[in-house]
């Protein structure tokens, strides 16, 4: 039996209620080594997507993490580190903490999973430079597909340090038997995610409001809480969009399930991405997406075979994806299909966390 640290947002935390997809990754992996006899401990690293804690709450909980993470160190040996990491202070407090536990001469496998990280290192070559020797910290990393591969590559972190870890859902999270197709020739997208600006989430309604101009009967549903949920349920009012778009919040879990399995396309124009989970969960339940080619989304998201990947979140691209599937709705049925191969040859719990792990050599 092997014993590992998971340096990550504990599924069970009650102390927050939307921590956003770590916690959904972190589920799965803890599933994977408790059903493969191994032990684990958890270091949480739990904190809500939104508001952001204050900078003085986020140094004293990283603080305490590398305490317990020394402390933890110093009596037990284990075989291996798992870290899952966002961007900014995240990633420092990460990558320290990779530090101790090559000072302790225990291996440890970074994995970040925010686009925003990406954005910051191509936009400041004084940050650049600096992510870089933070980077020499951990002994491998995990990237969440090949465009992320390449990100580091370009870097210059030596790729045998670099690892293919494309994303898993929990093995309790339903999965679609059969592609969906459109009973009722009306088609329904779903959009879940934040509402803020950088999910492209006005963009999105300019499209909608477009299709609604020209006559295109459907329905768009916003799932999600944010900065922008006033101002969209404010503007589906004034643009006369009552009765085709619709604001429903923040839902739990099991209603996001729900709503996934009423539609029939997912939509996210978000700018930036590691690999949304919320696109993950729509493809094992055979929704097709129209999804922004940031972060690894073109790893599984391929161009007009299982949805439409668009080249950024303008509000012109989404309207083109979405009057494709208006005009032809039997393109939701052939999309579905391909979409259910997709997750079984990428998205895999058991095959991805067992690559994870291999790092270890245990």
């Amino acid at each position: 039996m092997s014993k590992y640290i998971l340096i990550g947002a504990d599924p069970n935390s009650k102390h927050v209620d939307n921590p956003g997809g770590q916690a959904t990754a972190c589920e799965g992996l803890i599933s994977y080594l408790e059903s493969n006899y191994h032990q684990v401990k958890i270091i949480d690293t739990t904190q809500s997507s939104f508001p952001v804690p204050s900078i003085f709450s986020r140094l004293r909980k990283g603080f305490m993490r590398s305490f317990t993470l020394i402390y933890t160190l110093m009596f037990t040996r284990y075989s291996g580190v798992i870290l899952f990491s966002s961007a900014g202070f995240s990633f420092y407090e990460r990558a320290v903490q990779c530090l101790i536990c090559k000072l302790f001469g225990v291996e440890s496998i970074l994995c970040v999973r925010s686009g925003h990280f990406i954005t910051d290192v191509q936009t400041s070559d004084k940050y650049r430079n600096r992510i870089l020797k933070f980077l020499s910290f951990p002994s491998y990393i995990g990237a969440q597909g090949t465009p992320w591969v390449e990100f580091y590559k370009n870097l210059g972190v030596d790729k045998k340090r670099l690892v293919l870890l494309r994303n898993w859902l929990p093995p309790e999270f339903p999965k679609a038997t059969k592609p969906r197709s459109v009973s009722n020739n009306v088609i329904s997208f779903l959009f879940v995610g934040w509402m803020v600006e950088k999910k492209g989430v006005r963009e999105l309604l300019d499209a909608a409001s477009k299709l609604s101009s020209l006559g295109y009967n459907f329905r768009l549903k916003f799932v999600g809480g944010g900065d922008l949920l006033e101002e969209v349920t404010q503007s589906i009012s004034a643009l006369k969009l009552c009765g085709k778009v619709e604001v429903l919040g923040w839902k739990c879990k099991v209603d996001i399930i729900e709503e996934l399995r009423k539609s029939d396309v997912f939509v996210l124009p978000s700018k930036a991405e590691g690999f949304p989970n919320a696109m993950l969960e729509a493809m094992s339940l055979g929704l097709p997406c129209i999804v922004t080619d940031v972060g690894a989304v073109s790893d599984s998201l391929i161009n007009d075979f299982n949805g439409f990947l668009l080249e950024d979140s303008n509000a012109c691209h989404i309207y083109d994806a979405m009057l494709k599937y208006l005009e032809n709705n039997n393109l939701v049925s052939k999309h579905s299909k391909n979409t259910l191969e997709l997750v079984i040859k990428n998205h895999t719990a058991h095959e991805n966390c067992k690559q994870l792990l291999s790092v270890f050599n245990i």
